[in-house]
């Protein structure tokens, strides 16, 4: 059991490694995706580190001892900054308050730096057990300050995104599960991982890193599949906005009749789907995932009213099917004219904000998945 929890710790590791490299290469990256790849890594490198160490003592590399230490102040702020961004929340304006989580990584940093305790690592390790060769008083206190700094990171981070999940609608519930699972399982494991590290114990730590790593797999593969769920900010409705809606709308609709003015007619109209067909055509203002009938009615210079006039009477579609009729042509090119392209990348390319939706409307307007599409033009 020894030997497996040490070769789940450097696999997992490695594992943790090519994740943070998919996310820090993506085409799009945002703060989300920053905090998250800054997360993974912290503790990639601290599961990788108790493999190595317990693979070899370090002895090859004295001067790695207690870095793992480091990382875990990391990855605490880092886990909560990526949950404070993924759920929406503003992130912190003050210079101040955007360092002072990561200052006990710059403290224990500087204590490695300045004091060297790694000079004073004997050079006979215990091998196949857990570090435990702390003699430094100081040393122990802030080894055991960080491990509770960082469980204490993943309990805020973890009542965080369950706070959200329970306050959102039924829609926001059911995009936001796959989350919520993550950072439950998440807690689970790593208060094992600790109880083991604690306990001295090989079966016990081999269970939590095995179930951590299986944790961070399901992760990989559903920031993979849906990427606008973990990777961005999530936009999704909540109860309270919805009920806001909905007073509006019982507002608008028991407010007294207004005049609005008229779609523009004959050479205005045409002036105006001109300028329309130059901004879709030359501007591609369809590559914006944000692109709505407000800010492109307000390119125009028409009201958003006008504007849906327009659609309606001019081109007999919402819209929606419009912005998407030119997002799917050019998609339907760049799966042809750029077989490395992955399907992935064009979505986002062309102006979708996820995979799914993509795979969906192409499917809809071709009958025919983007990876079925691609491999039937290239017969």
């Amino acid at each position: 059991m020894s030997r497996i929890a040490t070769y789940l710790f450097l696999a997992i590791g490695l594992m943790m490694f090519v994740f943070t490299a998919l996310l820090v290469t993506a085409r799009k990256r945002t703060a989300v995706t920053r905090w998250l790849a800054t997360y993974i890594f912290s503790l990639g490198y601290i599961w990788f580190y108790f493999g190595i160490y317990r693979e070899s003592g370090l002895y090859w590399a004295p001067w790695l001892a207690y870095t793992d230490i480091f990382l875990e102040y990391i990855a605490g702020p880092a886990m909560c900054r990526y949950t404070r961004s993924l759920i929406g929340k503003a992130p912190p304006k003050s210079l101040g308050s955007k360092t002072l989580p990561f200052l006990p990584a710059l403290g224990f940093l500087a204590y490695l730096v300045v004091l060297g305790p790694a000079t004073n690592v004997p050079r006979s390790f215990q091998i196949d057990t857990n570090p435990g060769y702390f003699s430094d008083p100081l040393l122990v206190a802030l080894n055991t300050i960080a491990d509770t700094y960082f469980f204490t990171c993943v309990i805020i981070s973890t009542t965080r995104i369950l706070r959200s999940y329970f306050k959102g609608s039924a829609q926001f519930r059911k995009s936001f599960r796959g989350v919520a699972i993550y950072f439950l399982n998440g807690t689970l494991t790593i208060i094992g991982f600790f109880a083991g590290h604690l306990m001295h114990s090989n079966s016990l730590l081999a269970i939590s890193v095995m179930l951590n790593g299986l944790n961070t797999t399901y992760l990989f593969f559903l920031s993979y599949r849906y990427p606008e769920y973990t990777q961005r900010e999530l936009k999704l409705a909540r109860q309270g906005d919805m009920a806001a809606a909905s007073k509006a709308a019982i507002r608008a609709y028991n407010a007294p009749a207004t005049l609005t003015m008229p779609a523009p007619r004959g050479r205005e109209l045409s002036k105006t789907l001109s300028e329309l067909k130059r901004l879709l055509e030359e501007e591609r203002v369809y590559r914006d995932p944000e692109l709505s009938v407000q800010s492109l009615s307000s390119k125009l210079g028409i009201k958003n009213h006008q504007f849906s006039q327009i659609l309606h009477e001019s081109l007999g579609m919402s819209f929606r099917c419009y912005i998407n009729s030119y997002r799917l042509e050019e998609a339907k090119l760049l799966l042809m004219q750029k077989p490395d392209m992955s399907v992935l990348d064009i979505a986002y390319a062309v102006g979708f904000n996820s995979k799914s939706t993509f795979n969906s409307i192409f499917a809809t307007a071709t009958g025919l998945t983007p990876s079925d599409y691609r491999k039937k033009a290239a017969l």
